[in-house]
């Protein structure tokens, strides 16, 4: 007799998954009939897929919300081994069946919603198939190639104890040149202080020399100097003249990793601020997408003067300089204003002495 034990497969058309069990050919019956004719369904699997068990001596019945999945009845009378009879699929059940929508299918139309979205299409959407949601999301190709987002960056509370301890920089490109011909900006921001200090550029080569005059700036008008200095790992701020410049000044650089502009976030976040002002005044003012250099540098004036939070409510300015600012020489940025014209200035006696 041919003796062998594995695992098989069993598949219903009343059914919506496939059932593996371990099998065992029947005692004195031809294990090859056995394996063909009769396949072994997990009843705990039906358990675990939410089924309800009704079962008695004559018929173990299997309900979905009171409505009959499957049932298995004894072979015989007084047989305890109990079987469903199953039919082959037609040709119409199968169009059926290859055209049902299911969870994937229907996540898929939508364009790839969460389910959440799916949950409520049915409610909010007419004709919207009924669709069953599994107990843990499946890993879709789509969603995990296309729709993936960077982790969140943690956020740094490691601030520096003095001012010029650590100095953020950072560069940014404008798609318009300035009134005098500039297309970048340097930034430099002190983490201590929170002061900031820009700088136009014609172009991206001339840092080296911005930042070799700034450095000169804080020693002499400061008496400080430099420890520590965050950037970008691009451009300017990264070349080996730059980093050679840092190192003959016993500055360490702190460079952020490649494309992991997050790093650099306090220097991303200021020039994001300074923008949104700037932008914010030159638009008020209707003044020309050129003229962002003078919004830009009144933008930081007017930030070094704003009380912050994070200094317990005191400026930039108080911070670094030890005396609040005087701000009563503020205006409205691109109002109009009269200034006085002295002769030689082509100013005659019919032309008015203020323009």
């Amino acid at each position: 007799m041919f003796d062998a034990c594995g695992y098989v497969i069993g598949s219903d058309c009343y059914l919506s998954h496939d059932y593996v069990a371990h099998c065992k050919p029947c005692p004195g019956a031809n294990p090859f009939w056995c394996l063909t004719t009769y396949k072994l369904i997990s009843l705990g699997a039906l358990l675990k897929d939410g089924l309800e068990a009704r079962a008695s001596t004559a018929e173990i019945s299997f309900y979905q919300n009171d409505r009959l999945i499957v049932a298995f009845k004894p072979r015989f009378e007084n047989d305890t081994i109990y079987v469903t009879h199953t039919q082959p699929r037609s040709a119409r059940y199968a169009v059926a069946a290859s055209n049902a929508v299911d969870y994937e299918t229907l996540h898929c139309c939508f364009a790839h919603p969460s389910r959440d979205v799916l949950k409520h299409a049915r409610k909010r959407t007419e004709k919207c198939p009924l669709v069953e949601f599994s107990l843990h999301d499946s890993i879709c190709r789509g969603c995990a190639e296309g729709k993936m987002p960077s982790q969140p960056h943690p956020l740094d509370i490691r601030r520096a104890t003095r001012p010029f301890e650590l100095i953020h920089s950072d560069l940014k490109d404008f798609p318009v040149p300035s009134y005098h011909k500039y297309k970048h900006r340097i930034l430099y921001f002190d983490d201590y202080t929170s002061h900031v200090w820009t700088i136009g550029l014609r172009t991206k080569a001339a840092a080296l020399q911005v930042t070799r005059q700034w450095l000169a700036y804080v020693e002499n008008q400061f008496n400080a100097k430099v420890q520590k200095w965050k950037s970008d790992s691009a451009g300017e701020l990264k070349s080996t003249a730059f980093t050679d410049m840092l190192k003959d000044r016993g500055i360490e650089r702190i460079p952020s990793a490649p494309n992991i502009h997050e790093q650099n976030g306090r220097a991303e976040q200021i020039i994001r601020t300074i923008m949104e002002k700037g932008e914010a005044m030159r638009h008020d003012a209707c003044i020309p997408q050129s003229w962002w250099e003078f919004s830009f540098e009144h933008a930081a004036h007017v930030y070094n003067r704003t009380p912050m939070q994070r200094l317990n409510w005191r400026t930039p300015y108080e911070v670094l300089h030890g005396s609040k600012p005087d701000i009563s020489h503020l205006r409205v940025f691109g109002r109009g204003a009269y200034v006085f014209l002295p002769r030689g200035f082509a100013r005659t006696s019919y032309r008015p002495s203020q323009s």
